[in-house]
């Protein structure tokens, strides 16, 4: 059998399984070979017994192949010569070799190498989509204001983000484009873990019941607050061209290059010693947002 690329996803979320499957879905590109990927129906146990609301079992999501072309892949890896893990940046031309990727390797710019494949990534993304998920990402509307906030097992752990940083950055877009706008919130929080957001006007918690759909549709959003050190979080900024707020400490660099209408803005956690340009940036939605007037 030619040599290939196959991805073996590792045992974690799906923000986390999509790094790996789009560095191997990029290789393969960049070296035209042929591409599988394995793993998606993975159960994970934490999340049940935890009883979170996302269950993080993703089979059901994606096109899959027949008995018979997992057997043949699955054989011919055995046999095969394997490299684990390229990099990116390699070029192999010669012998029958798989390529695996298994492998989640973290850095404070986990985007870097996938940043100038961002189009098909996120095309190929929406692609492998079963069709009753793919007519409804054709149907999910544009969002004004998207907030996403991790619970999950952030709850075991200092990685939650308080409630507060999410009010007070929502109460500041809307102070800056003068109303009401309107708010969808994305979590996987309890709702009364919610309880002093939504105490907010013109606020709601929504879901597609689908997290690969929910982060498509937090992509579609015009302004994007995200929960720090998520990848669920970061790969909405990343399929995205929206105005990108990132908490000032959040251990990422950076997700994408600024372009037109990209922009990343780093949130402080003092306000008054922001560049007043920050804040202003977002204006560039006054009369476009389709708000409710205080």
């Amino acid at each position: 059998m030619p040599k290939k690329v196959i991805v073996y996803l590792p045992k974690f979320g799906l923000g986390n399984m999509l790094l790996v499957w789009a560095k191997g879905l990029v290789f393969a590109k960049q070296n035209n070979l042929p591409f599988y990927c394995f793993g998606w129906n993975k159960i994970h146990w934490g999340a049940i017994i935890r009883g979170e609301n996302h269950k993080r079992f993703y089979a059901g999501y994606f096109k899959t192949y027949g008995l018979f072309r997992k057997l043949h892949v699955t054989i011919s890896t055995s046999l095969e010569r394997k490299i684990l893990n390229p990099d990116l940046t390699h070029s192999f031309q010669n012998g029958a070799t798989n390529f695996i990727f298994d492998e989640l390797k973290t850095n404070n710019e986990m985007f870097k190498v996938l940043r100038p494949h961002q189009s098909f990534i996120k095309q190929s993304l929406v692609d492998m989509l079963r069709p009753a998920l793919r007519d409804r990402f054709d149907s999910l509307e544009e969002i004004e204001i998207a907030v996403h906030i991790r619970r999950g097992d952030f709850r075991l752990s200092h990685l939650a983000t308080p409630l507060e940083y999410f009010i007070k950055v929502i109460e500041t877009i809307r102070l800056t484009n003068g109303s009401n706008v309107a708010v969808k919130v994305f979590t996987d929080g309890k709702l009364g873990e919610m309880e002093s957001i939504m105490q907010l006007e013109n606020i709601e918690i929504v879901s597609t019941g689908f997290d690969i759909l929910d982060i498509l549709w937090m992509s579609k959003s015009k302004v994007l607050v995200l929960s720090p050190s998520s990848s669920f979080s970061y790969w909405s900024a990343f399929l995205s061209e929206a105005k990108v707020i990132i908490k000032e400490d959040d251990w990422q660099w950076r997700i994408k290059e600024d372009n037109e209408p990209y922009l990343e803005i780093r949130w402080a956690e003092q306000e008054d010693k922001m560049d007043p340009s920050i804040l202003r940036s977002l204006n560039v939605y006054q009369g476009n947002f389709k708000s409710t007037k205080d």
